[in-house]
């Protein structure tokens, strides 16, 4: 490799790295303005399909208030004294805590014997947990404001959160002032609903009226730990840690909203200690205490609505589920806390630094890469990706945007494309103008005007495979009596055989200019010249000659190249010639022998290249020396020219329409049977035919 083909290709590799940390730089912009957002939610969805529906903690159980008791009681809301029967069925049957994911909000002027009947269940049982409903909107546009005495009720729910970022409401849905006053723990069902209106996180700490409020999840949980008191909160290093009386400690990662992403079991299927309303009130009206216990004892127990057709129901879009009953959004919040299963996100910082290592490594390795190799490893990466992505998200619940990790490697394999189709095809048209020069000055080196003598004829053509070729011929005339044959064949394709044919070509017409100077001579300089000059692998396979046109003698040098062939009148069969030695410019010092032969009236010599005798066909069959031989011996007596011609023409026949794969190069000499009746001279016109 060059010095500057080198610095050529360093140079393509830094604008590649370049090209793609721009790529890089924009998908942080997008992501930074939230541009893939509700593709990453999505997903998000599909990794939790992909995962399926968990088994949640056994401890847990619902009440579902599902369409078929609605049905049976034939009214919504359900009158307020089937919760208090519930409610003390449950405390009966040994439950650890009871959760009423339901907002009791106005008294029932119908029967407020019910009202008063739920609050003196509620106070008996320290176990039980109510709702609070928190409304994003200001209490100024709310249709019902709290009174001060439901604030004051309602601040002893509080939990000290100093230094806690949480989110914040601004006004909110008490329950009826007896049940709010005889309530031991409240809780909000507050839920963070995305930009898609999906349901995935939800505040665990709200903010209202200069009071922080826990969830009805975390709420509940606390009081299932014995004695109810809810954890004091600090700042962690990703979100809050809790802190419970008996020593359990829970570290929960909030987002900048101040909602927490849960790791969800499932929807209804996730919990099987599920049961219908109207059957757990059956086996109360039965007093079948025995299958209360069985079912509720010791269990943390969450009542609410799942009835879709009924009733109309809080329900949202979740992972599993186009409209799923926020309850379970509950359930699921308290398995969580249970089970410290959360989401989390790598730090922003993490996870840009990681991108912007990633498109480094993948502008080097696309420009590196042929196209497709390329295509290939840009489709390994994705999989890389992907597999990564849902690898931290099932083994160690951590939520990676998928969206510009998986667009990064597509982006840049683009970016990184175009940059080198632009920039090869500039280097082509730089590579095409030189190659037109290179051309100009090869197609000067074949002669113009062939030697013309009494009694002879002389032919040559090259047709390179190319736009440049690396096949030689030369027919000079170096005095009156004599004329120089050479034909040779560089190793290689393209420019640089070209180039190297040139320098030989020069040499070779400098030696024969120099008076007394025998083939063999001409070839022991050039071989030493070669070895001395060009990088290893460079070399010529060479034919050259010396024809005294006065006696017909033949003095030549076979250097490793395809022997000449005499055929014509007299002989027996062709012959070839193959004095010589190894191939030109491979080993310093090599020797090489001279051999000597007569061309006879009627004699046809014919010189030429790979090009004729590896030709191939649309079979992959070799035209082959019988070939050539045939159709010289058919030749016989057409002179050079028509000599010529028919070998091109068999060449061209039998390649049909595959491209040649190497140059074709023919020279013939023709010494005519009889001498002509008159003194003109021929004259017979070569070159290089494109």
């Amino acid at each position: 490799m060059t010095v500057h083909s080198s610095r050529t290709g360093r140079l393509g590799v830094a604008r590649s790295i370049g090209i793609a940390l721009l790529c890089w730089a924009v998908l942080v912009v997008l992501q930074w303005f939230g541009v893939f957002s509700t593709t990453d939610l999505r997903l998000l969805d599909l990794r939790f399909r992909i995962r399926g529906e968990r088994e949640a903690s056994d401890a847990i159980a619902l009440i579902e208030v599902d369409d078929e008791t609605i049905r049976k009681y034939g009214q919504w809301p359900l009158s307020r004294d089937v919760y208090a029967l519930l409610l003390a069925a449950l405390g009966d049957a040994g439950v650890r805590a009871v959760g009423v994911d339901l907002v009791f909000v106005d008294p029932d002027t119908d029967n407020r014997s019910s009202d008063l009947l739920l609050a003196a269940v509620t106070d008996r049982s320290r176990n039980v947990c109510h709702a609070v409903s928190f409304l994003s909107e200001p209490a100024s546009q709310s249709s019902r404001r709290s009174s001060a005495l439901s604030l004051e009720l309602l601040s002893a729910h509080s939990v000290d959160a100093a230094g806690v970022a949480v989110a914040s409401a601004g006004s909110a849905l008490l329950p009826y002032g007896e049940l709010l006053e005889a309530t031991h723990a409240l809780g909000h069902i507050a839920v963070a609903v995305d930009r898609d209106g999906g349901v995935r996180r939800l505040p665990l700490l709200v903010h209202y009226q200069r009071e922080v409020y826990p969830s009805l999840g975390l709420a509940l949980a606390s009081l299932a730990q014995g004695d109810g008191a809810l954890p004091t909160i600090r700042p962690g290093a990703s979100g809050i840690v809790l802190e419970w009386s008996d020593g359990r400690m829970l570290e929960v990662p909030v987002d900048d909203e101040g909602a927490t992403a849960i790791d969800f079991a499932g929807d209804r299927r996730a919990f099987h200690n599920s049961y219908s309303l109207l059957a757990v009130l059956g086996w109360v009206s039965e007093g079948r205490g025995d299958l209360l216990q069985r079912a509720f004892s010791g269990q943390i127990v969450l009542v609410g609505s799942t009835a879709m057709a009924e009733a109309a129901t809080d329900a949202g879009a979740t992972p599993f589920s186009i409209a799923t009953p926020l309850v379970y959004v509950h359930a699921n919040a308290v398995d969580a806390i249970l089970s410290g299963r959360f989401l989390r996100s790598p730090s922003s910082g993490v996870f840009f630094a990681t991108l912007a290592a990633l498109s480094g490594l993948l502008g080097w390795l696309f420009v590196s890469l042929r196209f497709r190799a390329a295509v290939a490893a840009m489709g390994i990466v994705l999989a890389a990706i992907a597999g990564t992505v849902y690898a931290l998200f099932v083994l160690w619940r951590i939520d990676v945007p998928p969206s510009m990790p998986l667009l990064l490697p597509v982006v840049v394999y683009i970016a990184v494309e175009t940059y080198r189709s632009v920039f090869m095809e500039r280097r082509a048209q730089e590579r095409e103008k030189e190659l037109g020069i290179a051309r100009q000055v090869q197609e000067k080196l074949f002669p113009a005007e062939l030697p013309t003598a009494e009694g002879w004829e002389f032919a040559g053509v090259c047709h390179p495979a190319r736009e440049v070729g690396g096949d030689y011929y030369d027919l000079m005339e170096l005095d009156r009596d004599r004329v120089a044959v050479a034909l040779g064949d560089v190793s290689g394709k393209g420019l640089g055989p070209s180039i190297l044919m040139s320098n030989v070509h020069a040499m070779i017409r400098s030696c024969l200019r120099r008076p007394g100077t025998d083939p063999v001579d001409i070839v022991v300089e050039l071989n030493d010249h070669l070895c001395s000059s060009t990088s290893p692998g460079m070399f010529i396979t060479l034919f050259i000659g010396v024809l005294d046109l006065r006696t017909g003698e033949f003095r030549y040098v076979n250097g490793g190249h395809n022997p000449g062939l005499l055929v014509g009148a007299g002989q027996t069969g062709p012959v070839s010639l193959e004095t010589g030695g190894m191939i030109v410019g491979a080993m310093p010092g090599a020797s090489f022998k001279q051999g000597c032969i007569t061309l006879d009236p009627g004699i046809t010599l014919a010189l030429f290249s790979d090009g004729v005798t590896e030709a191939f066909d649309d079979k992959d069959e070799m035209f082959g020396d019988e070939r050539l031989i045939d159709v010289l011996l058919s030749s016989s007596g057409l002179g050079a020219v028509g000599a010529l011609d028919r070998v091109v023409d068999a060449v061209a026949r039998f390649r049909g329409r595959r491209e040649a794969s190497d140059d074709l190069s023919v020279v013939v000499v023709y010494r005519q049977a009889e001498a002509p009746q008159s003194d003109c001279r021929l004259s017979n016109i070569g070159g290089m035919v494109r």
